[in-house]
């Protein structure tokens, strides 16, 4: 057994605490320690090797926002960009249904010329993000065996990196964007209802970022195998108590997925269930319901770090 009884202890926590709503009073520590326990993080670069408890501790954040509870057997894996391609390859850690990150490592002059290994933040939040949600959708989205299962995956997945870019690092996608490509007509659907709902005062630009998260979640959540409906469905919602109710559908759906698939996994019902709990109060929010404190700091923060 890779976990100790403590890590067992630790893990039912979380879990209990995810499915009775109050996510946000897990215990980061806590989540390290399983993420230690588990052996998910897997440093591959000695270059990296000193920013292993930063890593450690931006994942295990990440997995609590983004409502992801850790199992036997995940993994991520961090090199140092460059060590496992030539300068010609696409870096890996953007395609796929790989779980590895590549972190730029630079040296950064400081005071009296002495001179530091600094890797790039933004960029270390977003390959986290994306890995998660890699992770989530083999928990839970992975439905048959299909041939084009996995290309449909792969799309899914690229187009909850291009909305990430978009709309929460606020990047220019125009470069990564294809048009014609399934990822594609996904981003430009989500971005289409966006910019109406932006326009109609459906919700305002603030309330941006967090409508994006909803929207991505509703991408991550979607059946492989129904992917190239997804543009279409996206397209023809009219409005957050639409997109509501179709999330709601998804978070059934997945957990109807996982009750005949993996009935054991009562990690992911939990994890299901605080995905539902928070975007309850994430779309009152939008809606302009007051909410309490706790609730509005955390979406107003939600692009923090650890």
């Amino acid at each position: 057994m890779v976990s100790s009884t403590k890590s067992e202890e630790l893990f039912n926590d979380i879990a209990i605490n995810l499915l009775n709503g109050r996510s946000r009073f897990v215990s980061l520590d806590h989540m390290v320690k399983i993420l230690k326990d588990y052996e998910i993080v897997e440093i591959c670069s000695d270059d990296i090797a000193p920013a292993r408890d930063i890593i450690l501790r931006e994942v295990a954040f990440r997995m609590l926002k983004h409502h992801y509870l850790p199992r036997v057997g995940d993994k991520i894996k961090v090199y140092k960009q460059g060590q496992e391609f030539t300068e010609e390859a696409t870096p890996k850690g953007y395609i796929g249904l790989e779980t590895s990150i590549y972190l730029p490592v630079e040296v950064a002059t400081i005071k009296d010329e002495n001179q530091i290994k600094t890797i790039y933040w933004n960029n270390l939040v977003m390959q986290i993000s994306s890995v998660i949600e890699k992770l989530w959708l083999k928990r839970v989205g992975y439905k048959t065996q299909e041939a084009t299962g996995l290309k449909n995956e792969e799309a899914i997945i690229e187009a909850a990196l291009l909305l990430r870019k978009r709309y929460i690092s606020g990047e220019d996608i125009s470069d990564y964007l294809d048009k014609q490509a399934l990822s594609g007509k996904i981003v430009m659907a989500a971005e289409g209802r966006i910019d109406l709902w932006q326009k109609e005062g459906v919700v305002d630009r603030k309330g941006v970022p967090l409508l994006a998260e909803i929207i991505i979640q509703y991408v991550v959540l979607s059946n492989p195998n129904d992917a190239a409906r997804l543009a279409s469905e996206i397209k023809v919602l009219r409005g957050t108590r639409d997109l509501k109710d179709a999330l709601r559908n998804r978070i059934v759906d997945s957990t109807e997925t996982i009750k005949a698939y993996n009935p054991a996994d009562y990690g992911a019902f939990a994890m299901l269930q605080s995905l539902f709990n928070d975007m309850s109060a994430y779309f009152s929010f939008l809606s302009g319901k007051r909410l309490e404190e706790a609730d509005s700091k955390d979406v107003e923060m939600s692009r923090h770090s650890a």
